[in-house]
């Protein structure tokens, strides 16, 4: 059942930065908003704090677009069918919007593409289909990550919410979702592994340097669905920036030989954070096309040019997740007997379920885990189309 709007009008996410007038700007802030002397931005309101989000994605046009779309979306119904402000976001909320963009009014629909300086534009062209409304639900929860992480929010209530696809998964993608981390999970995972370098501050290097290599490893491999093997073979030659010439962004991919072919797949924003964070930490170069292995031996760049073996990246994963057991062994048990019980090869699984979860198509995700079976397909994707697999990706930050 569709809620009735107002007679105000949704207006784009410029008119909104421009006008900051009710009824597009609710005064309560909410008993979710932190004090200001807390909060590490200078927002002055809800529309300040979206936009410094929105600031975060502006080396990427696509995202950056998609990012906008779904928020000036949302926004616009939580404050003139909800009337509330960002702060006061409860978990019906959510439900209640997931429900709206299955039917959104009328009203709110216009044509593809209609003019944004007009009041002729319209946020919605028709429902939206389950899969891009699970899409908006990632996007908006990591619009609320953010503000959580910048103190501008107490608590995110998309992490309490569980969004699900209705649709019949393809049958490999169904058999994969077996045996994986959901994103929530994984953060959980990649929390533990994060308290683990604080902690392994204080101690020898070495120490360090194997936590930072964990956290490296668990998220590159689930940021991309490399194996073991591909991963130890990597080198930071491999690495190539190509630009989308459609909208004039960049995007990353990297060479990966596989038993048969050399493939060519898709690198995520998440997956370079953490190749500059880990590569930082020790000192290394930074994409910047080098010869030396991507993961190092402990010792360091100076042994550069020796690669590690897929054994010592199963090793790897193994002991994040032993790691991230014992950290919640006496606070959260049931994550604990759960990384225990997991394997390193849930990494993979965890990227195809991620993928298909966003939206990314079958044969994209087969040509990002280099099957056999897709090598004809393989050979005739150009690179937009690995621009529009990592746009599909891009809400995922992990």
């Amino acid at each position: 059942m569709n809620e009735s709007c107002t007679n105000v009008m949704p207006i784009t996410w410029e008119r909104l930065l421009a006008e900051r007038r009710a009824p597009y700007r609710v005064a309560d802030a909410g008993s979710n908003r932190t004090p200001a002397d807390i909060c590490t931005i200078r927002a002055r309101d809800d529309i300040d704090a979206i936009q410094m989000w929105l600031d975060e994605q502006s080396q990427s046009p696509a995202t950056l677009r998609a990012y906008t779309k779904e928020i000036e979306r949302f926004y616009n119904w939580l404050v003139l069918i909800r009337r509330k402000s960002v702060g006061s976001v409860v978990e019906d909320d959510i439900a209640g919007y997931m429900a709206f963009m299955s039917h959104p009014d009328p009203l709110w629909c216009g044509p593809r593409n209609g003019p944004r300086h007009t009041n002729r534009w319209r946020p919605f062209e028709q429902a939206l289909s389950p899969e891009s409304r699970l899409r908006a639900h990632i996007i908006l929860r990591s619009c609320f990550s953010y503000l959580v992480e910048v103190r501008y929010l107490f608590l995110n209530p998309f992490r309490a919410v569980r969004a699900r696809r209705k649709t019949k998964a393809d049958s490999f993608l169904t058999e994969s979702q077996k045996h994986c981390f959901s994103i929530s999970t994984l953060e959980k995972l990649i929390g533990a592994l994060q308290h683990q370098i604080t902690m392994s501050r204080s101690q020898a290097r070495v120490g360090l340097e194997a936590a930072e290599r964990q956290l490296f490893v668990v998220q590159f491999l689930c940021n991309t669905g490399l194996r073991g093997q591909e991963l130890a073979k990597a080198k930071m030659s491999d690495f190539t920036c190509n630009e989308h010439k459609p909208t004039g962004g960049v995007y990353w991919t990297l060479k990966v030989e596989g038993k048969a072919h050399i493939n060519r797949i898709a690198i995520t924003r998440g997956a370079i954070e953490a190749v500059r964070r880990y590569r930082t930490s020790l000192g290394a170069s930074v994409m910047g096309g080098d010869p030396s292995p991507l993961l190092l031996p402990l010792t360091g760049q100076d042994s550069a040019n020796r690669c590690l073996t897929a054994q010592t990246v199963y090793g790897i994963v193994t002991a994040a997740l032993e790691a991230a057991s014992s950290h919640y062994q006496m606070t959260d048990p049931e994550f604990a007997r759960l990384f225990a019980q997991s394997k390193p090869d849930w990494c993979r699984r965890t990227f195809v379920c991620v993928a298909e979860q966003l939206g990314a198509t079958p044969r994209q995700i087969q040509k990002q885990l280099g099957h056999k079976s897709l090598q004809s397909i393989d050979r005739a994707l150009a690179y937009p189309d690995l621009a529009q697999f990592l746009e599909a990706l891009s809400a995922a930050k992990f």
